[in-house]
């Protein structure tokens, strides 16, 4: 009986523990997603458009323009310690171009150990990865990776967020990164309050089952003693 009890009230403590868990990972994942898809939509935003579309000709490249260009970006992102890696980039018929990386300034403010992108380097995505990103950036949605992705640098949470110069016209995009270890670090504490609640579900589960135990024993002993007096009963 003690078994049974426990595995009974084991099973629905811990459902009711566990789906309300699952629904707010799902609900933080989300959450996520749309905080790192809102910082691409910013650190779109501070780029001078016109500015970034020269630099998408090669020709009109010069190290004062590109740390013109730059600059905005590379104080969005020491303001933001948590992007792991900020740039934009170029779409050249499904080829993709590093445009401009903070990685590559000497006056970023960063924690992070990072490895900058040289100019016009190409970027090429895993294939597991691919998908159509690169249209939903040029039709202008903000594209945020389904989830984590490696590439050469790590693993990373990723929005891209489309540029326009002054006339609207697409001018490349930005690339956000965040990594693994950010996630981790966010899901480390409610880990521990879902791994305490499963815990906790477990002892009441453990005592349930034993107070029913004692219940049970002491119906099957009242019922003996009933039992027992009726058969000492003069007929």
């Amino acid at each position: 009986m003690f078994a049974i009890a426990s595995l009974a009230a084991a099973a629905i403590l811990v459902s009711i523990v566990a789906i309300p868990q699952w629904l707010s990972r799902e609900a933080r994942w989300d959450a996520l997603r749309s905080h790192v898809a809102e910082i691409g939509q910013l650190a779109a935003s501070v780029v001078d458009g016109d500015l970034h579309r020269q630099l998408l000709d090669p020709t009109n490249y010069s190290a004062e323009s590109y740390a013109r260009a730059l600059g905005p970006l590379v104080r969005f992102h020491s303001a933001n310690p948590n992007i792991f890696y900020l740039y934009t980039m170029v779409d050249r018929g499904g080829t993709v171009y590093f445009v401009l990386d903070t990685a590559a300034s000497p006056d970023l403010r960063t924690n992070h150990q990072l490895r900058a992108s040289g100019y016009m380097e190409r970027f090429d995505l895993r294939k597991e990865y691919e998908d159509d990103w690169l249209t939903q950036i040029g039709a202008g949605k903000t594209y945020v990776t389904p989830n984590f992705e490696q590439d050469d640098y790590g693993y990373f949470l990723t929005a891209h967020a489309p540029i326009y110069d002054s006339d609207g016209r697409y001018s490349g995009f930005v690339g956000v990164d965040f990594d693994l270890q950010y996630y981790l670090a966010q899901e480390a504490r409610f880990r521990a309050i879902a791994i305490g609640s499963l815990v906790t579900a477990l002892i009441l589960a453990l005592l349930i089952g034993f107070l029913v135990t004692i219940y049970d024993s002491s119906i099957r002993d009242s019922l003996t003693a009933v039992s027992f007096t009726h058969l000492t009963l003069p007929a």
